[in-house]
């Protein structure tokens, strides 16, 4: 009897229906409080690691590299509600450099651009794997497993501290009302 594919397999599909829940909840927070948002990240997030930590290895099949369906335009769209949400609560210090090398300099770094890479590779997988044909949905699994080697893992592994001081600090949410700059204050 031969082995299921591992594009069918329990492992994939739990991934690849978290990740589409997962993009969808992104494509659809523009309303969304941060507070709601932070809760939502906090608790999927994880989840999303776990599992593809879990996904099946496999080999590409096809010897056109996969297309992906995110633009730029995409993209940005994304990242900007994101950080318009989050306001102030958006930047970051990393606690280790993405090279491991010790360094005296503080780097910082975007929630919003961070999740906006997570995106773009699960989406890109979602497209491809939706397509249906074995061979497209193989390369997808592939190439979703690589990236998170090399990408969106380390971009989740980097996000969960910030959240989960975000979650738990008692730190205030509530979305800010935004002051009126000076400058377009005219006398009446």
């Amino acid at each position: 009897m031969e082995a299921p594919s591992p594009i069918y397999s329990r492992q994939t599909l739990e991934f690849a229906t978290i990740a589409k829940e997962l993009c969808a909840y992104l494509e659809t927070c523009d309303e969304a409080q941060p507070a709601a948002f932070v809760t939502i990240a906090h608790r999927l997030l994880p989840l999303l690691y776990y599992k593809a930590t879990m996904l099946p290895r496999t080999e590409p099949l096809c010897d056109d590299p996969n297309e992906h369906s995110v633009t730029e335009l995409q993209y940005a769209h994304i990242e900007q509600k994101l950080a318009r949400m989050l306001g102030p609560h958006n930047d970051f210090m990393l606690l280790q450099q993405p090279n491991r090398a010790y360094t005296e300099e503080i780097r910082t770094a975007s929630i919003a651009e961070h999740l906006a890479d997570v995106y773009q590779e699960l989406k890109n997988f979602e497209g491809r794997f939706r397509s249906g044909l074995d061979e497209a949905m193989n390369d997808a699994l592939w190439e979703v497993k690589e990236t998170f080697g090399e990408i969106w893992g380390e971009r989740i592994a980097q996000l969960l501290p910030e959240l989960h001081r975000l979650q738990h600090s008692g730190i205030d949410l509530s979305p800010n009302t935004i002051s009126p700059n000076p400058d377009d204050v005219h006398d009446a």
